[in-house]
């Protein structure tokens, strides 16, 4: 895949180059900043994916076990509430729900695993992102929309009524997640549209102050069986085989369910998307201890100090 240095412009040097970088809106650099501070969010509750190759890999298998407890409704026998108004509060905000589980989750270890979260897929990881944008991007439409390939992500911004380089793409999924304008994803072309709404800074308890994921996380916990469950790794040889039984197609050339290697343990098909931008496309990103990135408005170009790099000093394509 031909990459470039993500390096980001800082006041000591400016970094801007036009045939490789690529200047935004003041929206659009706005847009790119909460996306790129809400992957980091999702991250940090929800590292591995159940359905991608790497993540399998670091998490011992674990992800897959996690992730099928992360899609459960609020009648699951997996979790136990404590009261009723938990589970209302579940209904009515279904993206906190969703946060609030894969926090609980993330509370019980899995041997060898550093912070195991939630698992799942590309939808779970969506619903997560839209649980952190709908408090960190208010006034600005948001939705969790889906490509035909069968993948799910966020965007912040309408891309039924906006220009496509206006609509920021919030996708955790990947191992190397980076915030890139519609245009530039790689599942960018026909896409439905799931959950959105303007975001509002988040739904709230009855008492009108509680964060909703906050309160349901008070309400709820995993039963016994189901912390069992998830704290199952794989030894590396089920892990290797497993992964391996993933890369099989179909006569039409599409990917197969991977086999299991333990009679319990949850299957996907695998996956090993790393980065959030199109096959051989030149990564971009934002650096959030910068004046800018690869997305630069007009004033970070003309504001950053120093001068280019000398001829030769930057690594281009590979």
């Amino acid at each position: 895949m031909g990459e470039h240095d993500p390096k980001a412009t800082t006041p000591a040097t400016r970094d801007f180059d036009p045939a490789h970088d690529r200047k935004v809106s003041t929206k659009v650099h706005k847009r790119l900043s909460i996306a790129h501070e809400v992957i980091n969010d999702v991250k940090q509750v929800n590292q591995y994916a159940g359905n991608i190759r790497d993540s399998l890999k670091a998490s011992k298998g674990n992800s897959a076990y996690r992730g099928s407890l992360l899609r459960d409704d609020v009648n699951s026998r997996n979790w136990k509430w404590n009261n009723e108004a938990g589970k209302l509060l579940a209904d009515k905000y279904p993206e906190a729900f969703h946060a609030a589980k894969a926090e609980i989750m993330g509370e019980t270890p899995a041997a060898g695993v550093t912070n195991p979260g939630g698992g799942g897929t590309c939808w779970d990881q969506a619903m997560i992102a839209f649980y952190f944008l709908r408090i960190k991007a208010v006034g600005e439409p948001i939705a969790v929309v889906s490509s035909p390939i069968d993948h799910a992500f966020t965007h912040i911004g309408d891309h039924e009524k906006e220009p496509h380089n206006e609509v920021a793409v919030c996708d955790a999924w990947p191992t190397k997640a980076t915030a890139v304008p519609w245009d530039e994803h790689f599942c960018h072309g026909d896409i439905s549209k799931g959950l959105n709404m303007i975001a509002d800074g988040g739904g709230k308890a009855a008492d009108g102050k509680t964060d909703a994921k906050e309160a349901i996380k008070a309400s709820l916990a995993l039963s016994d069986h189901a912390k069992k469950f998830i704290e199952t790794t794989l030894t590396e040889k089920e892990v290797d085989k497993h992964i391996e039984s993933g890369k099989r197609t179909d006569a039409d050339g599409h990917l197969m369910y991977a086999d299991r290697v333990r009679p319990d343990q949850p299957v996907y098909k695998h996956w090993s998307n790393s980065t959030t931008t199109r096959r051989n496309a030149e990564i971009r990103s934002l650096d959030p201890e910068s004046a800018g990135g690869r997305y630069m408005t007009d004033d970070q170009i003309t504001n950053a100090a120093g001068e280019p790099e000398a001829e030769g000093t930057r690594r281009g394509p590979e």
